[in-house]
C-alpha cells in the first residue's frame, strides 16, 4: 500500500495473494484485488505485467475462478517468451499453470507446464518451487494411472525434500511414494514410506 514503486508493490500484492492457501481468508483476497484494481496494466513494462498478472491469477485461483485464472496467464506468457524473459515470476506462471490445468482435469497439459516450469526452475535457482513442481508431477502421473512414472518422480521428489518446513508437501511426497509401492505389491516399501511420512523431523 505504501509502496511508490510499481514492481515492489505489485511483487507484495502477488505474494500476499499467495498466502490464502495457508491463512483462507476471503478478505485477504478481496484485498489484494481492490488493490490491483488500482493499476493501469497498459503503463506497466513487460515485467511489471507479469507481476500484474500473477497476483490477478492468484485471486481468480482463489476465489474458484480457475478458467479466467488460466487466461490470465495465458495472456502474458507468450509476452515474456517472445522478450526472452524467464525470471522468478515466469516460473511461478508456469507452476500456477500446471496447476490449474491440473484442477481442470487436463493431465497432460498440466505435465509439459511441469516439465517447462522443471527447466526453468533450474535455470534461476527456484529450489522450493523445483521441489514442489517434482511432487506435482508424481501426482499429476498418479491421476493417470502411471505407477511407474509416479514411483520414479515420488521417490525423486523425496531425495530433494531436505529439511522441508511444508508439512503437507512433506506427507504428500511420501504418500505417493507408499501408494505406489502398494500398487506394485510391494508391501514393506509401502510400509516404510509411510512410516518416513509419519517422521516429525522432517
Amino acid at each position: 500500500k505504501l509502496a511508490k514503486e510499481k514492481n515492489t508493490r505489485l511483487r507484495a500484492l502477488w505474494m500476499a495473494a499467495s498466502f490464502f492457501r495457508e491463512l483462507r481468508e476471503h478478505a485477504l483476497v478481496e484485498d489484494v484485488q481492490a488493490f490491483l484494481s488500482l493499476e493501469s496494466p497498459a503503463e506497466l513494462s513487460i515485467e511489471d505485467r507479469a507481476e500484474y498478472a500473477l497476483g490477478q491469477a492468484f485471486c481468480f485461483y482463489y476465489s474458484g475462478e480457475q478458467s479466467r485464472s488460466l487466461a490470465t496467464i495465458r495472456s502474458v506468457l507468450g509476452d515474456l517468451e517472445s522478450h526472452g524473459i524467464a525470471n522468478s515470476v515466469y516460473l511461478r506462471l508456469l507452476a500456477g499453470l500446471s496447476a490449474i490445468y491440473s484442477g481442470l482435469g487436463d493431465y497432460r497439459a498440466a505435465e509439459l507446464a511441469s516439465l517447462k516450469a522443471m527447466k526453468v526452475a533450474k535455470q534461476v535457482g527456484g529450489d522450493r518451487t523445483y521441489r514442489t513442481i517434482v511432487a506435482n508431477l508424481a501426482l499429476i502421473h498418479c491421476r493417470l494411472g502411471n505407477v511407474e512414472e509416479q514411483l520414479a518422480w515420488a521417490e525423486r521428489a523425496a531425495t530433494h525434500l531436505g529439511s522441508s518446513k511444508d508439512r503437507f508437501h512433506y506427507q504428500q511426497v511420501h504418500h505417493l511414494r507408499a501408494q505406489a509401492y502398494a500398487m506394485q505389491g510391494r508391501k514393506s516399501e509401502a510400509l516404510g514410506a509411510l512410516a518416513d511420512g509419519a517422521r516429525t523431523d522432517g
